[in-house]
């Protein structure tokens, strides 16, 4: 009887757990699976929230009030997912469990052991780095005594911008000296700059 009374509630909270986790792995998934899941989070939603609208009408005060809680429970999601920085977020959770490896990196970049791909500014990561950019491979913008410019993706975008953690040793103004789509640049820690580009 509790769980039947409380069902619209229990389901209110549910989806808001599941669409936060949805957007913190949104770019660790493939492209069509994020896509599967956003599609049955936003129908669960919808189900959710139109059965909320019809409770509100009921004429037990019971079910009035649960409606009326899971309602507000569902717009707090909805304005939470807008407003929420996750990609910075997870990438100051993250830091601890990647500093290292981003580090070994960038030495293997300065020493140049990292291989581009043709004419390029892109190297492939050897396997045992692959996971800390999500395509495998990094940008390596400059590599001089004097500057040294990496890219890694966080979310390599191909018909829009992209994500990109990019260790810089000369500040913003390196980056804006070497990426010309910049939309939005902010620094997580010395030398280290979130950068979104268009």
């Amino acid at each position: 009887m509790f769980k039947k009374k409380y069902s619209l509630l229990i389901s209110s909270i549910l989806i808001f757990i599941c669409s936060f986790i949805f957007n913190w792995y949104i770019y660790d998934v493939g492209l069509l699976l994020s896509l599967l899941i956003f599609f049955i989070v936003s129908i669960v939603f919808i189900i959710i929230f139109v059965k909320s609208i019809v409770n509100l009408y009921s004429k037990e005060e019971g079910k009035k009030i649960v409606a009326f809680i899971s309602i507000i429970i569902l717009s707090i999601m909805v304005i939470f997912n807008f407003n929420f920085p996750y990609v910075t977020s997870k990438i100051k959770v993250e830091w601890n469990k990647y500093e290292k490896a981003r580090y070994e990196v960038v030495e293997l970049a300065k020493n140049d052991k990292l291989g581009f791909i043709g004419d390029t500014k892109i190297a492939i990561l050897p396997n045992n780095y692959k996971k800390i950019s999500q395509t495998g491979e990094i940008l390596i913008y400059e590599n001089s005594s004097e500057n040294q410019m990496i890219g890694f993706f966080i979310n390599r975008g191909m018909l829009s911008g992209s994500k990109i953690l990019i260790y810089s040793t000369g500040g913003s103004e390196l980056i804006e000296d070497n990426e010309k789509y910049i939309k939005n640049i902010k620094k997580i820690k010395k030398y280290w700059y979130y950068v979104e580009t268009n």
